[in-house]
């Protein structure tokens, strides 16, 4: 047990005890509002995995699952269950450059881009360049992007999101909507790196908020998709590839949504990048709890786990945040979810 944890139990307990109202099993409105409010605030030190503010968290979970009768469900009757995290800090500013025709055209703005690999070291020279439309394959809804092409070793291009309309569950997004989602995909069938269209001018707010964070550190699950890098591209600089391909920007993103497109190459076109970033492990924790079987039942024994996702925020920067420097920001980073299985 870490001495962050051990803090972070005491001072929980603590304002689990003044944020919560007495009938603390009732379920309503303004219990769940004592919630938010309680873990948003800026002593929780915007909950970070491996800082203080995760301990703080995780006793202040712990508390309010003794409190409703839980009891351990983590290894070895423990309530905690290790998770190992990767972060990523960029050293130096990623450069990246396409070709076409023999020129070479560096790539100064247009393009936000992040090592994703293992070692933090990405390194990828004339990797052919595909677009894959929304980059989803879903074949409980006959929908697939990708068809019979062959991205291996290719950069991957798509949209963000999912179709409009019903066969995505309309305004409610599904799983293939995410990014890392259609990054997996991209992976499991050879990419290299995957890059996410952006339908914004660089002084707008959509390419804003990503640009915004693209030097920050992040932290991802080891292994997760083990793509040399991830990043975005806005539509102009994407034109440009596919005016050099002999297409057009709306002749490829014309007919996204109706199920007939299948992704395609940009011939001709490619793309190098370089990136490196520092690799450090962090060990994080999930919270886990039982709900002990009734009397009743016909196996006493049984019980159900339930475990608790928790969201972090970290704290604001005053170079790249409206949020005064060192305090946390608000909703909606502030929410967390149960989750019975």
């Amino acid at each position: 047990m870490t001495r962050f944890q051990i803090t972070g139990r005491v001072a929980a307990a603590a304002l689990l005890l003044a944020a919560w109202p007495a009938q603390g099993q009732d379920f309503s409105a303004e219990r769940l509002s004592h919630g938010v409010r309680s873990i948003s605030t800026d002593a929780f030190a915007g909950r970070y995995p491996g800082e203080i503010g995760e301990g703080l968290t995780l006793g202040w979970l712990q508390a309010r699952y003794e409190m409703l009768g839980l009891e351990p469900g983590g290894p070895d009757g423990e309530w905690l269950q290790p998770v190992d995290l990767t972060r990523y800090t960029p050293v130096r500013p990623a450069a990246a450059a396409w070709r076409a025709d023999g020129d070479i055209h560096p790539l100064a703005e247009g393009v936000l881009l992040r090592a994703a690999s293992n070692d933090g070291r990405a390194q990828v020279s004339g990797a052919p360049v595909v677009f894959a439309g929304y980059g989803i394959h879903a074949p409980e809804r006959n929908w697939d992007d990708y068809g019979d092409i062959d991205v291996e070793g290719a950069v991957v291009v798509f949209m963000s999101g999912e179709p409009d309309g019903e066969l995505f569950n309309g305004e409610y997004r599904t799983a293939h909507a995410s990014d890392s989602a259609k990054a997996a995909e991209a992976y499991r069938r050879g990419a290299v790196g995957v890059l996410t269209l952006v339908d914004a001018e660089a002084g707008e707010p959509a390419w804003g908020r990503r640009a915004q964070f693209n030097d920050r550190r992040r932290t991802l699950s080891p292994g997760n998709d083990d793509l040399e890098f991830t990043g975005a591209v806005l539509a102009a600089t994407f034109g440009q590839w596919a005016e050099a391909a002999g297409r057009s920007l709306e002749d490829l993103t014309a007919d996204l949504g109706g199920g007939a497109f299948r992704a395609m190459a940009l011939e001709g076109v490619t793309l190098d990048v370089d990136a490196e970033e520092t690799v450090e492990t962090e060990r994080s924790w999930n919270l886990l709890a039982r709900i002990p079987g009734p009397s009743g039942l016909r196996r006493p024994s049984s019980s159900r786990p339930t475990g608790t996702m928790w969201a972090c925020a970290g704290t604001a920067r005053a170079t790249t945040s409206t949020t005064a420097p060192g305090t946390t920001p608000r909703a909606p980073w502030d929410w967390w979810r149960w989750r019975a299985n």
